[in-house]
Parts: structure tokens; sequence; C-alpha cells
């Protein structure tokens, strides 16, 4: 399994090269963004941020609304890795708050739906500090 991921970064990577020389910040922004979830699967949070950042730089040029998702829940994930749990939830709490109303029930490209997760994972990051009346919200 970790041959595979390693694969799967060395091949964002590249990806990562290619749409920098056409500067394509659609793809820049996508490629890194699925690169800093990878290198979060792979435990390298520091790499995994400077993708992150990479991404979320690049956002601001392109209206991607679910990229922006994607690359703000992946920011979450990695602070949570580096055990900064309140900026995780913070960052979770955002993105709840974005995905309430009609976008609960969208998937937005994503295999299941980016509300689910994204309160399963604060509710699991509040449940670790501590704050289980928050939790259940």
């Amino acid at each position: 399994m970790r041959g595979d991921l390693d694969r799967l970064v060395d091949t964002l990577a590249e990806a990562d090269r290619l749409a920098s020389l056409i500067t394509d910040n659609r793809r820049l922004g996508r490629v890194n963004t699925n690169l800093a979830n990878a290198l979060w699967l792979a435990g390298d949070y520091d790499k995994g941020l400077r993708a992150c950042q990479r991404a979320l730089d690049v956002t601001k040029s392109v209206d991607d609304f679910p990229l922006l998702i994607a690359t703000r829940f992946n920011l979450g994930l990695l602070h949570h890795g580096f055990g900064d749990f309140q900026k995780a939830i913070e960052i979770w709490q955002l993105l709840s708050d974005d995905l309430a109303g009609s976008l609960e029930s969208q998937r937005l490209g994503w295999p299941g739906y980016p509300a689910v997760f994204v309160r399963s994972f604060l509710s699991y990051a509040l449940t670790e500090t501590g704050e289980f009346d928050r939790s259940g919200n």
C-alpha cells in the first residue's frame, strides 16, 4: 500500500510540474489539493501544507467553488494531523456553515457529500478536544 501512495505522490508532483508549465491554474489547484490529501495520508504534513497553500493561492484566480471546498477541507486535515485541533475545528466549522442549506445534498464532484465529510471530521476533532456538547450538532 505504501508503494502505491508513494507512486501517487510522485505522479501528482509530475502533474504539478506539467500544469505549471502550461500555466493552467484550475488544473494546478486541483493537482495540489489532491497532492495535499495524498501527503496527509502519507503523514507528510509539512509538504502537504505547502501543496495546500499553493492550491489556495491559485484558487484565488479561478472561480471553482468545489475546488475551494476541497482545498479548505484538506487544510483542516493537515492541521488536525499536526495536532492543531483548534485550527482544524475553525476551518471545518466555517466549511460546515458554507455547506448548509441546499449545499448539504450536493456532491460537488466528491464520492460522497462534502457536508457529511466535513461534519464528521469536525465532530471527531471536537470530541478529541473534549467539546462533547458541540460535537453532536
